[in-house]
């Protein structure tokens, strides 16, 4: 694009920018409203259809994977709305010969053209055509500006033309170069056979892209040798059993009848009966022989996609490939072939580049080989032939990057693949892209390359020129306040604008090329959106203009966009994608439903909702008010009756709820009447309580029935206990006489006549009064648990620690000869009876006295702390414990966990320290392990610590 050319674009963008609006006062108001003329009008929109066109154009190019033919088509598509008489114009595009025409055209008088440039030279021609003649009032058939717009984009299909033929070129020559390179230098350095033919096939799928490969060798006879394979998983395993029964495929027997490779582009008719011929069906196929002097050594089959375009110098490749195989087979002194590759390498360079290189290694000589002094502007042979000649004409800031790859490449056998600028004898920089390859000795060292340089200067400014106008049309797409999205017939998004990236909390880079469904659609919805896209691109369904659905944002979160969409067809009109514009509605949507979900919420509640005006008049009544009204005899719009209407009146003027019960249909409703004071009306929720008022009676009757059962429940209570009073009394009266008894004959038989019993005789009379002694105890303990449920409890201030150091002191007597040690730590004073309290120590503590004497050192700690806020006393010992699963007998009368005759006690001990404690409030428990002691754990309610 010429500065001048530029300059005009850059300048109609702003134009565009600043007059868009004034275009749409245009299009909607009258003209003479707006101080702009019908012709003003007319011009700035043919303007925006111009630049539109040029844009188009700059997107068209920048599609992946389209082809010359179809760029070329497309753009002669955009020429006719381009032009002022869009119906009555079309257009052809001329170039090598072929046409690229509109649907309508038709060779006129009134005609406008513009050669096609690509490298200075005339390649071809763009032509609009008016069908008819206009009005001179509108500058005849063509404006000036349709002159001027036509060269331009003649001016834009030279550069893109130009481009394209030198991205192919070099993206070609990549490929050979690259495949060359990599085959013979496995060929240089493998000298296993069969290890060669698996790298091979390994190569050509992997460098190439084709999908599958395989190679069979033949031994002298023409018999099966050896295969190797890639790409054909266990398919192949079928192929090689045919192979060694001598059932060569149609493909080997195409190649064997004829000089060069055999392609095919059917196998699924033609390779019928193959056992591969499944992983070929919608592939193409080229098979050539491995063939050196006459012999033939074998075959190289290679397999590729419908979309890999496989022309003659594609199939020049493969049989050179084959040839070097054959080659490696018969040749046992790999420096020949070095030689052979170098010879077909330098052949080719003289016969189809200026720009091929040799560089040596062992003299550092760097040979060219065409008119590489030409092409920079010098005469022949002023170049120097050296490394560092070569270095001082390339750019400074490159001179880094080149002298690095240089002493790299001494050693290394990688691809050259490095991009430079280099100084012409006028000064100017040359873009040159460098791709060389190695040649390699015996031992696999490289000892010179072979490369070519490619010069991209005017590939580099076209592509600077494409870039920076698409970044404008980008910054129109962004600047936008709504989603722009275009998807292709996959359904991948090919363009999505800031504010799509924004909503949908993606970059750009994460979009582009990806499913639009698999991503953005939430996953119960998605099956359904990917079924009707795929019938709008299969022209099944027609695409809807205007929808709204849910989108699914990188978050996880759905947003609902109101999408506005059109379809995007290719020069066929076939649809190959759409084109939306999208508008997030979510918080719209959200607030229409929650009004129309709070228009709705008096009508749901199911009990009466009324407003009133602040002098008693209805003004709105809740379905469920219905009863209230019909009641009343009172519609909408009339007075409340007078009763309603004081309460409202006075409610309003004081500005205070009142509350208050009313009854309707047989129903008891409680009413609260609030106050709206800035909006000057009174609301009124009503509440059924018919069930609690209900209830409330039937607690009320149960109350009193309940009050009567206690009064007679205590009674005989009351006399039950008094009852037991006086046979407690009884029994211990009743049975200490004959306990006495016993044991005061027991002592007059010891005393009179001990010394003529039998000692087993004098044995009884002890066990007699042993058993006695018990009985007695067995009945003080029995009294003492009976009056400890029923005296009363004298509630004072108790000091715990005195009452401690009390006990002991009366309990020490007892084990004088016994090596305990007692603790006695914090003890807060609590508010108890002292003389139960003192009983409850007594209790414990004479427990661990007693079940501690088997311990050669005893150990007794009497303290507390706070366990959830609450003071916990403790008597905690290291004797015999006891086992954790007989707990709950433990504070049971008569319940003993070890025998009488380990340990004494008539069992209710533990069981008057329950009976206190419960009756001070409080709670008992213990913990315990067996031969490591127990503890046991006590509260009393009240005391200084809570």
């Amino acid at each position: 694009m010429s500065a001048k050319t530029k300059a005009q674009l850059l300048a109609d963008i702003e134009a565009l920018k600043k007059g868009l609006a004034k275009l749409q006062a245009v299009k909607a108001e009258p003209h003479q409203k707006n101080g702009v003329s019908k012709k003003q009008a007319h011009a700035l929109v043919e303007r925006v259809k111009e630049l539109e066109c040029l844009y188009g154009i700059s997107r068209i190019v920048e599609t992946p994977g389209i082809s010359m033919p179809e760029i070329l088509q497309g753009c002669v598509e955009l020429l006719p709305p381009a032009w002022q008489y869009p119906q009555t114009t079309c257009a052809r595009i001329m170039l090598d010969n072929k046409e690229y025409k509109t649907g309508n055209f038709r060779k006129t008088k009134w005609k406008l053209a513009s050669e096609i440039k690509v490298e200075g030279k005339r390649a071809g021609t763009v032509e609009v055509f008016c069908l008819e003649e206009q009005p001179k009032e509108y500058e005849g058939p063509f404006l000036k500006e349709e002159h001027a717009l036509i060269n331009a984009v003649a001016e834009r299909l030279g550069r893109i033309i130009q481009r394209v033929m030198a991205q192919e070129r070099i993206e070609h020559l990549n490929h050979v170069l690259r495949a060359i390179r990599d085959v013979n230098q496995l060929i240089v350095r493998e000298k296993n056979r069969a290890k060669l033919i698996r790298e091979v096939c390994s190569t050509l799928t992997e460098t190439r892209g084709y999908s599958t490969a395989w190679i069979m060798l033949l031994d002298e006879r023409g018999e099966y040798f050896d295969s190797a394979a890639s790409g054909l998983g266990k398919g192949f395993t079928s192929l090689q059993r045919e192979l060694k029964q001598g059932k060569f495929p149609a493909c080997m027997q195409r190649a064997q009848s004829q000089p060069g490779p055999a392609e095919i582009n059917d196998p699924s008719s033609t390779c019928a009966g193959c056992p591969i011929t499944d992983i070929y069906s919608d592939k193409g196929r080229v098979t050539s022989l491995l063939k050196h002097d006459g012999t033939v050594y074998g075959v190289l089959s290679i397999s590729f996609g419908i979309d890999l375009v496989v022309d003659d110098e594609e199939l020049s490749l493969i049989k050179e490939v084959a040839g070097d195989i054959a080659f490696a087979m018969h040749s046992t002194e790999l420096g020949k072939k070095n030689s052979q590759i170098e010879t077909r390498f330098r052949l080719a360079a003289n016969a189809g580049s200026d720009l091929i290189y040799e560089w040596g290694l062992k003299n550092n000589n760097l040979e060219w080989f065409g008119g590489i002094d030409e092409h920079l502007g010098y005469e022949p042979g002023t170049i120097p032939r050296t490394i560092e000649g070569w270095v001082n004409l390339i750019h400074p800031d490159d001179v880094e990057l080149l002298e690095d790859s240089v002493e790299h490449h001494r050693t290394s056998t990688e691809l050259i693949m490095e991009e430079y600028r280099v100084r012409q004898k006028n000064g100017a920089w040359r873009h040159w892209v460098d791709r060389g390859l190695p040649v390699l000795d015996e031992e696999g060292k490289p000892i010179k390359w072979i490369g070519v340089c490619i010069d991209v200067t005017e590939t580099k400014r076209a592509e600077k020129i494409i870039q920076e106008e698409r970044d404008k049309a980008q910054e129109y797409l962004d600047i936008a306040e709504v989603i722009f999205i275009t998807l292709n017939k996959k359904g991948q998004v090919t363009l999505v604008n800031n504010k799509g990236n924004q909503i949908l909390g993606y970059h750009e880079d994460e979009l582009i090329g990806k499913s639009w469904f698999d991503t953005c659609i939430p996953e119960q919805s998605r099956k359904e959106v990917r079924q009707v896209f795929k019938k709008i691109m299969a022209g099944e369904l027609e695409l809807t203009k205007y929808y709204e659905n849910h989108i699914l944002t990188r978050s996880g979160e759905e947003r609902i966009i109101a999408w506005h969409n059109t379809s995007l067809s290719d020069e066929k009109q076939n649809i190959i994608g759409t084109l939306s514009s999208g508008e997030d509605i979510t918080e719209r949507i959200q607030s229409e439903e929650q009004i129309k979900s709070l228009s709705k919420f008096p009508d749901e509640n199911p009990n009466p909702v009324l407003r009133f005006s602040e002098d008693g008049k209805i003004l709105y009544a809740s379905h469920s008010s219905a009863p209230l009204l019909t009641k009343w005899g009172k519609t909408v719009g009339e007075n409340a009756p007078p009763d309603w209407k004081k309460k409202i009146i006075n409610s309003f003027s004081s500005g205070e709820n009142q509350e208050f019960e009313a009854v309707v249909e047989d129903r008891i409703f409680s009413f609260i009447l609030t106050p709206i004071k800035d909006m000057g009306y009174v609301n009124a929720y009503g509440r059924d309580i018919s069930e609690q008022k209900q209830s409330e009676e039937e607690i009320q009757a149960l109350n009193a029935e309940l009050e009567a059962r206690v009064v007679e429940r205590t009674a005989q209570l009351e006399a039950a206990n008094h009852e037991l009073e006086s046979f407690t009394y009884s029994v211990s009266h009743d049975l200490r006489a004959p306990l006495r008894a016993m044991s005061g004959f027991s002592n007059i038989l010891v005393e009179e006549y001990g010394e003529q019993l039998p000692k087993e005789a004098q044995r009884f009379l002890d066990l007699i009064e042993d058993n006695s002694h018990k009985m007695g105890s067995l009945i003080d303990d029995l009294l003492l648990f009976s009056r400890t449920g029923k005296q009363a409890l004298d509630v004072q201030k108790v000091n715990c620690t005195g009452i401690v150091e009390q006990t002991l002191a009366d309990l020490q007597v007892e084990q004088n000869d016994r090596e305990i040690e007692v603790v006695v730590g914090k003890l807060p004073a609590c508010r108890a009876d002292p003389a139960l309290i003192k009983q409850v120590f007594i209790n414990l503590l004479s427990n661990a006295f007693k079940f501690t004497k088997g311990k050669k050192k005893s150990r007794v700690e009497i303290s507390s702390k706070i366990i959830k806020g609450e003071t916990v006393y403790f008597v905690k010992d290291n004797g015999a414990g006891f086992d954790m699963r007989y707990a709950d007998k433990l504070f049971g009368v008569f319940q003993r966990l070890h025998s009488t005759a380990d340990f004494e006690g008539t069992g209710v001990g533990l069981a008057i320290v329950q009976r206190i404690i419960q009756r001070h409030g409080g709670k008992v428990w213990a913990e315990a392990e067996i031969d490591k002691g127990a503890i046991f754990y006590f509260t009393v309610g009240e005391n200084d610590e809570n």
